[in-house]
Protein backbone atom coordinates (compact mmCIF):
# COMPACT_ATOMS: atom_id res chain seq x y z
CA UNK A 1 0.00 0.00 0.00
CA UNK A 2 0.95 3.40 -1.20
CA UNK A 3 1.38 6.34 1.37
CA UNK A 4 -1.01 9.00 0.69
CA UNK A 5 -1.28 11.25 3.05
CA UNK A 6 -3.40 14.86 3.28
CA UNK A 7 -2.37 18.12 3.59
CA UNK A 8 -4.54 21.07 3.97
CA UNK A 9 -3.15 24.49 3.00
CA UNK A 10 -4.42 27.52 5.47
CA UNK A 11 -6.97 28.60 2.84
CA UNK A 12 -8.35 25.64 2.96
CA UNK A 13 -6.92 24.47 -0.07
CA UNK A 14 -6.46 20.47 0.27
CA UNK A 15 -3.71 17.60 -1.37
CA UNK A 16 -3.24 14.48 -1.81
CA UNK A 17 0.08 13.47 -1.58
CA UNK A 18 2.40 10.24 -2.55
CA UNK A 19 4.95 10.47 0.09
CA UNK A 20 7.46 7.19 -1.55
CA UNK A 21 8.39 4.92 1.67
CA UNK A 22 11.88 5.79 1.34
CA UNK A 23 11.58 9.10 1.48
CA UNK A 24 10.06 8.71 4.62
CA UNK A 25 12.08 6.00 6.69
CA UNK A 26 15.48 5.27 4.81
CA UNK A 27 16.97 8.14 7.67
CA UNK A 28 15.27 6.01 9.99
CA UNK A 29 16.43 2.56 8.69
CA UNK A 30 19.16 3.01 6.84
CA UNK A 31 20.47 0.03 4.63
CA UNK A 32 18.46 -2.25 6.56
CA UNK A 33 15.57 -2.33 3.89
CA UNK A 34 15.38 -1.78 0.39
CA UNK A 35 12.84 0.71 0.46
CA UNK A 36 13.24 1.48 -3.14
CA UNK A 37 12.04 -2.04 -3.99
CA UNK A 38 9.41 -1.80 -1.87
CA UNK A 39 8.22 1.67 -3.63
CA UNK A 40 8.33 -0.29 -7.11
CA UNK A 41 6.84 -2.72 -5.81
CA UNK A 42 3.80 -0.10 -4.92
CA UNK A 43 3.75 1.26 -8.36
CA UNK A 44 3.48 -2.02 -10.29
CA UNK A 45 0.32 -2.96 -7.98
CA UNK A 46 -1.21 0.18 -8.73
CA UNK A 47 -1.29 1.68 -4.82
CA UNK A 48 0.07 4.89 -6.42
CA UNK A 49 -3.17 5.06 -9.08
CA UNK A 50 -5.23 4.61 -5.75
CA UNK A 51 -3.43 7.46 -3.99
CA UNK A 52 -4.60 9.35 -7.19
CA UNK A 53 -7.72 7.93 -7.01
CA UNK A 54 -8.44 8.67 -3.26
CA UNK A 55 -7.40 12.47 -4.49
CA UNK A 56 -10.16 12.68 -7.20
CA UNK A 57 -12.76 11.38 -4.37
CA UNK A 58 -11.70 13.85 -1.59
CA UNK A 59 -11.55 16.34 -4.55
CA UNK A 60 -7.90 17.26 -3.44
CA UNK A 61 -4.67 17.94 -5.59
CA UNK A 62 -2.81 15.25 -6.42
CA UNK A 63 0.73 15.92 -5.77
CA UNK A 64 3.54 12.99 -6.27
CA UNK A 65 7.23 14.11 -3.99
CA UNK A 66 9.11 12.21 -6.61
CA UNK A 67 8.62 15.56 -8.29
CA UNK A 68 9.70 17.92 -5.41
CA UNK A 69 9.32 18.39 -1.35
CA UNK A 70 8.22 21.79 -2.17
CA UNK A 71 4.60 23.00 -2.67
CA UNK A 72 3.20 26.00 -3.37
CA UNK A 73 -0.66 26.56 -3.10
CA UNK A 74 -1.96 27.17 -6.27
CA UNK A 75 -4.97 29.54 -4.38
CA UNK A 76 -2.84 31.59 -1.79
CA UNK A 77 0.85 31.06 -3.50
CA UNK A 78 1.45 29.92 0.25
CA UNK A 79 5.22 27.43 0.16
CA UNK A 80 5.52 24.87 2.18
CA UNK A 81 8.16 21.66 2.44
CA UNK A 82 5.81 18.68 2.16
CA UNK A 83 8.20 16.09 3.66
CA UNK A 84 9.66 18.25 6.66
CA UNK A 85 5.45 18.71 7.61
CA UNK A 86 4.87 15.05 7.02
CA UNK A 87 8.25 14.39 9.37
CA UNK A 88 7.13 16.90 12.03
CA UNK A 89 4.08 15.58 12.21
CA UNK A 90 4.68 11.53 12.56
CA UNK A 91 7.11 12.98 15.37
CA UNK A 92 4.64 14.36 17.16
CA UNK A 93 2.12 11.42 17.45
CA UNK A 94 5.26 9.04 18.18
CA UNK A 95 6.26 11.10 20.85
CA UNK A 96 3.35 12.89 22.64
CA UNK A 97 4.00 15.35 25.59
CA UNK A 98 3.40 14.11 28.79
CA UNK A 99 1.23 16.11 30.97
CA UNK A 100 3.23 18.07 33.67
CA UNK A 101 2.58 17.02 37.64
CA UNK A 102 1.83 19.35 40.08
Amino acid sequence: MALGFLYTCSCGKRFKVYVPKQKLFRTITGGTVNWERIDELDEANGSVDEVKRQAERTESAFIDVRGGERLRCSACQSEVNLMSHFRTVMMRLSHPRTAVRR
